[in-house]
């Protein structure tokens, strides 16, 4: 198996390549873990595939390009490690224009939903805001009745 460091720009991506590396035959310590993103951040967006092991490299890109050991590794972004090429997302840029609407464009521009319309880490937080917001009168009174309710218990 290749020896790699893979840049993951976005967790998305960084799931896609994790699936990727399962097939491919790879092990990792904390596979589940990977599959659902929890080890990727905007810091530490790389994985490092050695062996026929991987792992999060909790590290810059640059990082693994300054030390001797990684040398003989080769380095890609996800989209080269996926097979997604330009043309293919133009083209998919291109198909995207016609048949989304333009609220639907002004939201995937934004970083609020990704190209396969699912939320964003950041869509995913600003809908959060926007729930809380809407139904903060609702929680207060949840809040109230909990702290009611342990005073109540704490009194017997």
């Amino acid at each position: 198996m290749k020896n790699l460091i893979i840049t993951c720009s976005t967790k998305e991506l960084f799931i896609e390549v994790s699936k990727k590396l399962v097939k491919e035959g790879y092990n990792c310590f904390d596979k589940d873990c990977f599959l659902k993103g929890q080890n990727w951040s905007e810091k530490n967006n790389t994985i490092n595939a050695s062996g026929d092991n991987w792992d999060s490299g909790f590290c810059y890109l640059e990082f693994y390009q300054t030390k001797r050991e990684y040398g003989d590794y080769k380095f890609l972004t996800a989209r080269q490690y996926l097979g997604i090429t330009k043309s293919m997302t133009q083209k998919l840029n291109l198909m995207m224009k016609r048949l989304l609407d333009a609220d639907t464009k002004k939201l995937i521009k934004g970083g609020l939903i990704n190209g396969d319309l699912e939320l964003t880490e950041e869509g995913i937080k600003t809908l959060q805001a926007i729930v809380f917001e809407a139904n903060k009168v609702e929680l207060v009174k949840i809040a109230e009745e909990n702290i009611k309710e342990a005073k109540e218990e704490k009194d017997c």
